[in-house]
């Protein structure tokens, strides 16, 4: 039988709303970096003397103006949510206050990345595209976070979510800065390190999910782990194809959003 509770199907409306702005991030996460990379010449032919040079190389002019198409639409319509979120929490009574927070750090990131969007559009500064992905990941993280949340805290996942975070930048840098053909450049090598140790915390992490019975979690963050390792280990093997980076990307962003819930 439904729910009549007002104030249940109000919370039960938030978080469809925050899932639906998450499945709308994790499209635009995809499409950002498609632009970005391929603009950037990866999977490009002939592969690799092409990586760095202009556009048109890696990705035709009309699927580059339908991806930016979907990335305008996909990024207007989760601002709406957004919008509509924060007013279901924070603007109805009894006001949901601890949902609102996370609306507002919402609606916060969206139009930080809208402003950056708008002043520095194009632009493969370091800084900004540092600033779009971490932006982009957040949001997917907050969403999610909002849309189904964890009932605990979980032992070591805060950890982890510091250590991804790095984690992230170090793959943003190395994005940002073209060293995906140099296997020995140190931001490389850091990288991998730093897999290495992340994967010892979120083993624990894990561990602690099956303690505490909570094995669809531990099913959920083994699975993502294991999908990370092993795209992310076959990229350079495989000649660092576009398809295949920005599924490593996007997984990524999926890792962020399950320790940013279980933190």
């Amino acid at each position: 039988m439904p729910d009549t509770d007002p104030l249940a199907q109000r919370r039960h409306a938030v978080r469809m709303l925050a899932l639906a702005v998450a499945a709308l991030m994790a499209v635009t996460i995809v499409l950002s970096a498609a632009m970005r990379l391929s603009q950037a010449g990866l999977g490009c032919e002939p592969w690799p003397a092409c990586f760095g040079q202009a556009a048109a190389q890696a990705t035709s002019a009309t699927g580059l103006a339908l991806a930016r198409l979907l990335h305008r639409a996909a990024a207007s319509i989760v601002l709406v949510l957004v919008i509509v979120l924060v007013l279901a929490t924070l603007t109805l009574r009894p006001r949901l206050i601890d949902a609102g927070r996370v609306a507002l750090t919402l609606l916060l990131l969206t139009l930080l990345l809208a402003l950056l969007g708008a002043t520095m559009r194009g632009s493969t500064a370091v800084p900004v595209v540092l600033g779009n992905l971490l932006g982009g990941f957040l949001m997917l993280a907050f969403a999610v976070r909002l849309g189904a949340p964890a009932p605990a805290p979980v032992r070591w996942a805060r950890v982890g979510l510091a250590l991804l975070l790095l984690q992230i930048v170090l793959g943003g840098l190395i994005s940002a800065t073209q060293a995906t053909l140099a296997t020995d450049d140190w931001l490389q090598l850091l990288h991998r390190a730093l897999a290495l140790l992340l994967l010892g915390v979120l083993a624990q992490v894990v561990r602690t999910l099956l303690h505490q019975r909570q094995r669809a979690q531990a099913c959920m963050l083994a699975a993502l782990l294991v999908l990370q390792g092993l795209i992310g280990g076959l990229l350079a093997p495989a000649g660092w194809p576009l398809a295949q980076v920005l599924a490593h990307n996007l997984g990524a962003a999926l890792l962020l959003a399950v320790l940013l819930r279980l933190a």
